[in-house]
């Protein structure tokens, strides 16, 4: 055991019990308890007496506690966050601090704030950084250029707030963000000056950009892209379609700086330059040769490239973590210690920790370590295997140790089964390890990964140490580097078309949704105890009978029951039981509405998919879909759209890629438009079933009756001539269960209210959708009496450009004796009823 190990996991279990995130998993404290626990258990087996240790041991767990808002603390009287006005437009003064992220539609800046002033008042000096991005793809400003922006609204990272979410705030928190602002025109923007950059920070700087305009130069747009994004993290430059083909292949994680990267620049650094300086000390101390001194002068050398690349690549979770482990490693071979791989690893996590402790709820973390560490203990498995004496005394290498051919050992064909062999035992240890993860964060798995793996992670072994030596030479001079381009361009070409090709195949991945919390406990579980079980097996001690009798007894009831809850659990998250309930859910999509609703029977219904300003966030995939299989869906019983307004339909587009829908909600008499055309058409080749629906005509979904109100068959055809279904063409639904009544309104306006005043639509309800998000244009007095809903619901965005829902509104409401429940400000609205007794509550009670 490693003696650091103890210490970690108390100070690990105080920040898990600060963090909101690791608060609730399995029960109240389950991960702070058992990972307190654990470090006690483990520091009682080394340290059995009271002693100082121990005090340092019992104040970690108050130190890991208080540190996740340590830097929230320490921030100034003259930060940001104590100035800001959010919804207010502003002048904001300050310098960029990075290279700009360039992407074809925008431009991301990372600025460093020092001076706001709001309309009316005196400018204010602040601190603090910011992510402005300009949705043009002008880039008018440089790393260290001064600004004047005028115009534009700051507003704090906030996360929608539904069941099942990405934690978004958290993740830019992890970047050192402050705050976020946007502009559509790049002449709000006023460059001042410059000013002088850190030595570190101008350097990165510029390597970076001359790289990549290296890449851009000589390489096809497809593998310049590629190649940014594997050495320096730049995925920006990708395109939409070869980035999703990575993520269906499972090699997502070859197009960020990780781990393997840093460590294939060591790996080159070490075999070229480990020859030439035995070969020096050889000819001019050979003494030093012959004591090993030419390790420890390599290892010294190494240190420099590994820090260089670690600045190029900048604070990544991942790169932190490799290049911390193998400068321990290094240290090592200098000083003659213990090079052992858990050791490095936890010094790595424990820095990385203390800088920012928020990290470990985050993938990227959780990712990176949890491949390492399976791989690492995978590795220490195989070297305890029992094995005959005659092996142990010649000490094989572990991947030697599993089942192969008879080879001879020195021929190239052993050496390429041993590589092979490594590589797949590598490859599934880190799939093992990390599918977990991969699941509760991005509910996803990729089954081809496992075989692309074992091509394209040994090239890139030669690809990044290639690329980055191309890239470095051209900066010095240019036609050195352009000598190495051909090879590198190859060997990208492999990795731009590969993947495509093996992405069309059937079955390549699939998403999946989120297992119950007793899931990842029990794959765990078994994951640590098959092994121990197999090596117990082929123990060459003879335990006590009574005790192998006793395992060998309970033993394989325990794995047969613990296997079928694991597959249980995850085909079936959601049990299809009938609780007699109809829910619905006014989901947080900001500015937009997305509307599920299930039904006693079990049937589930989603209407509207959200949608944002120039797709600027794919709300279907990142909002809608996370939230859907937080549910444990795999798939939805109907799917419809109210109208094709953007902020209503573009998450039914990307929804329609990621789960499966059995029926869509037509129209009848159809009304022309190319959004609903086209999504209709993507859904019909996925084999859903068009429904069509009559206004006036119940439709009902078990004990549960929908009534499509409108728009009639009359009103369109009054309605002037349009190729788009617009606001006042939204569908208007009425639900009935028992005695409990909801009328969803879509976006129409008075002029549809009065239409349905006028037709006397059954329009009373107990609960009612708003119209049109709370528009000044809707929610006519005589409307709202005639719907008498004593709850009136709101989707809109917080410090939304329309200024939904408008103030006059919601006195209107008020006055008319109805309470409010608003998105913008509770999150994600459910309401729950078995048709007598009706409960709403917002997504702090959810």
């Amino acid at each position: 055991m490693t003696p650091l190990l103890p210490y970690f996991l108390v100070y690990l279990s105080g920040i898990l019990a600060a963090l909101p995130a690791a608060q609730n998993f399995l029960f109240p404290y389950f991960l702070p308890l058992a990972t307190a626990s654990a470090g006690a258990f483990l520091f009682a087996q080394c340290c059995p007496r009271f002693s100082v240790k121990a005090v340092v041991l019992i104040l970690l767990f108050p130190l890991g506690f208080s540190s996740p808002g340590w830097q929230d603390q320490l921030k100034p009287d003259h930060h940001i966050w104590n100035h800001l006005q959010e919804g207010q437009r502003a002048t904001v003064e300050g310098w960029v601090e990075d290279t700009p992220t360039v992407y074809p539609d925008k431009v991301q800046y990372r600025v460093h704030l020092e001076k706001i002033t709001y309309t009316q008042s005196l400018p204010i000096r602040v601190t603090g950084t910011a992510r402005i991005t300009l949705y043009q793809p002008d880039n008018p400003l440089r790393a260290g250029d001064r600004f004047r922006i005028n115009r534009i609204k700051l507003k704090r990272p906030r996360n929608f707030k539904n069941p099942g979410r990405f934690d978004y705030v958290h993740y830019i928190r992890s970047q050192g963000i402050d705050v976020l602002g946007g502009l559509s025109k790049a002449k709000h923007i006023e460059r001042l000056g410059t000013v002088p950059l850190g030595a570190f920070t101008s350097l990165r700087s510029n390597v970076r950009e001359r790289m990549l305009y290296f890449f851009d130069r000589h390489l096809p747009q497809d593998s310049a892209a590629l190649l940014k994004a594997m050495l320096l993290g730049e995925k920006q430059y990708l395109s939409k379609e070869l980035r999703q083909t990575y993520i269906d292949t499972g090699l997502a994680h070859l197009m960020a700086v990780s781990g393997l990267h840093i460590g294939f620049v060591a790996g080159a650094c070490f075999l070229i330059l480990y020859p030439l300086v035995f070969y020096l000390l050889w000819k001019f101390r050979d003494s030093w040769a012959l004591m090993g001194y030419g390790r420890k002068i390599v290892a010294l050398l190494c240190i420099a490239p590994v820090l260089f690349y670690m600045l190029l690549v900048g604070a990544k979770i991942s790169a932190l973590r490799a290049g911390i482990m193998i400068l321990v490693y290094l240290l090592a071979v200098l000083i003659n210690r213990e090079k052992y791989l858990l050791n490095a690893l936890l010094v790595a996590a424990f820095l990385i920790l203390i800088w920012n402790p928020e990290a470990v709820v985050g993938p990227g973390f959780l990712l990176s370590f949890g491949a390492l560490l399976t791989i690492v203990l995978a590795i220490r498995f195989m070297e305890t295997l029992p094995r005959d004496a005659l092996d142990r005394l010649g000490e094989s290498p572990w991947y030697r140790r599993l089942p192969k051919p008879r080879l001879k050992e020195a021929s190239w064909g052993a050496r390429a089964y041993d590589v092979l062999q490594s590589t797949v035992f590598i490859t599934l240890a880190a799939l093992l390890g990390t599918l977990p993860i991969l699941v509760y964060f991005f509910n996803h798995i990729s089954i081809g990964g496992i075989f692309l793996n074992l091509l394209l992670v040994p090239l890139t072994a030669l690809l990044i140490p290639l690329g980055l030596l191309a890239s470095l030479l051209a900066i010095l001079y240019e036609p050195l580097g352009t000598l190495l381009m051909p090879l590198t361009a190859g060997l990208l070409h492999i990795y731009v078309e590969l993947p495509q090709l093996a992405a069309k195949l059937p079955f390549m991945s699939f998403y999946v949704p989120t297992p119950p919390e007793i899931w990842p406990i029990l794959y765990y579980a078994l994951l640590i105890v098959v092994p121990l079980w197999f090596r117990s097996r082929r123990s060459t001690q003879a335990p006590m009978v009574e005790y192998r009798n006793l395992w060998s007894r309970v033993y394989p009831w325990g794995l047969a029951l613990a296997s079928f809850l694991l597959i249980a659990t995850f085909i079936w998250p959601r049990l299809p039981f009938k609780n007699g309930e109809l829910s619905v859910y006014l989901l947080d999509v900001g500015q937009g509405e997305s509307i599920y609703m299930e039904f006693p029977n079990g049937k589930t219904l989603l209407l509207d998919g959200g949608g944002y300003f120039r797709n600027s966030l794919d709300v279907g995939k990142l909002v809608v879909a996370p939230f859907l299989w937080h549910r444990g869906l795999w798939g939805l019983s109907y799917v419809g759209a109210t109208h094709s307004d953007h902020d209503h339909i573009s998450g039914l587009e990307s929804l329609a890629e990621l789960v499966s829908i059995d029926r869509f909600l037509d129209r009848h008499p159809a009304v022309q438009d190319h959004r609903i055309e086209r999504l209709r058409s993507r859904l019909i080749q996925q084999e859903t079933v068009p429904l069509s629906l009559r206004p006036g005509q119940p439709w009902k979904v078990g004990e549960v009756q929908l009534t499509l109100l409108h728009p009639t068959p009359e009103f369109i055809a009054a309605y002037p001539a349009q190729n788009r279904i617009g606001n006042d063409l939204s569908m208007v639904w009425k639900i009935e269960y028992g005695t409990f009544s909801m009328l969803l309104t879509g976006d129409i306006t008075e002029k549809a209210e009065r239409y349905l005043l006028e037709h006397a639509a059954p329009l009373q309800a107990k609960i009612l959708k708003i119209p049109h998000h709370g528009s000044r244009t809707s929610s006519h007095p005589d409307f709202i009496r005639a719907v008498g809903a004593k709850d009136v619901i709101v989707s809109s965005g917080r410090f939304n450009v329309f200024h939904h829902p408008h103030p006059a509104i919601v006195d209107r409401y008020a006055n008319h004796g109805a309470t409010l429940w608003r998105t913008d400000l509770q999150g994600a609205i459910r309401i729950t009823t078995d048709g007598n007794n009706t409960r709403i509550i917002d997504h702090k009670d959810l």
